[in-house]
């Protein structure tokens, strides 16, 4: 019988220990739906909208509620920076299409 072995990824995934919707955002801080919108918006708020549906990190929001983290802001603090972004996708896009011209220049 021939042995299959378990094939490590290129790249490490980073996992997110907890990612939360609106609802349980709001009820995890005790506060309205639209007061969470209104955070993102106008505090910072780390979320991040994925088509009609915001998703938070557990985490990210427990670093933003800290007083210490105001002091430098970590990517993870960034989580949904630029979910209202208009420019965004064309952003990512640029990105992918230099990151594959530099892969071919590098190989």
């Amino acid at each position: 019988m021939p042995q299959t072995t378990k094939s490590k990824p290129k790249h490490p995934v980073r996992i997110i220990r907890e990612v939360m919707n609106l609802a349980e955002t709001a009820k995890y801080l005790r506060l309205p739906g639209r007061t969470i919108e209104r955070l993102v918006a106008e505090q910072g708020l780390p979320g991040r909208k994925i088509g009609k549906e915001w998703r938070f990190s557990r985490q990210a929001i427990e670093r933003w509620l800290d007083p210490a983290s105001a002091l430098g802001a970590s990517v993870l603090d960034q989580f949904g920076m630029f979910a209202n972004d208009p420019d965004f996708e064309a952003f990512q896009r640029q990105l992918r299409e230099n990151r594959k011209r530099w892969d071919e220049e590098v190989t």
